[in-house]
């Protein structure tokens, strides 16, 4: 795979609903880390990149990796796994998410590239799994199905962590 993108045009992004029957279903994709997802933005263009440079920065926190250059753009690189599952990944090199576009895009590392999902709105679930603060203040929905799917707020959770996207 070199480089493949995830449209928000291709989101099978509709609700279903059966005949007399009050669920409904979304289609969308997401990515998993440990035991939940992370539900992706439907209103940005996201994308696997395999190659890329990455210049880190020091004295930065350890989940911040440095900037890559994706497209003659800068894009902030955040560990995701040292992040919400507190799990340094002992792979030489991982693919990234890239998540927007152009100035105004970020990436996060993926060991596995973003799943399609199926998610029941009527499982919804008031109850968070564990997670870091700063990932719980920008979720604004969660899903338990196979696993905790979070609906995320990408902009508020990277404003909060002091980057403008």
């Amino acid at each position: 795979m070199t480089e493949s993108s995830i449209k928000t045009s291709m989101r099978l992004d509709s609700k279903l609903s059966g005949f007399g029957s009050d669920k409904f279903l979304s289609f969308t994709y997401g990515v998993v880390y440990g035991d939940y997802g992370l539900i992706l933005p439907r209103d940005l263009v996201s994308r696997v990149v395999e190659n890329y440079q990455l210049c880190s920065l020091p004295t930065s926190v350890d989940w911040f990796l440095g900037m890559a250059n994706i497209d003659g753009q800068t894009a902030p690189v955040f560990d995701f796994n040292l992040y919400l599952l507190n799990e340094k990944k002992k792979l030489q090199k991982q693919n990234l998410l890239v998540i927007g576009k152009g100035s105004d895009c970020v990436a996060i590392t993926i060991d596995q590239p973003p799943v399609q999902v199926k998610i029941d709105l009527a499982n919804e679930s008031s109850d968070l799994p564990e997670m870091p603060e700063l990932l719980k203040d920008s979720v604004d929905k969660c899903y338990s199905h196979d696993l905790y799917w979070l609906d995320w707020d990408f902009k508020k959770f990277f404003s909060s962590a002091g980057l403008n996207v």
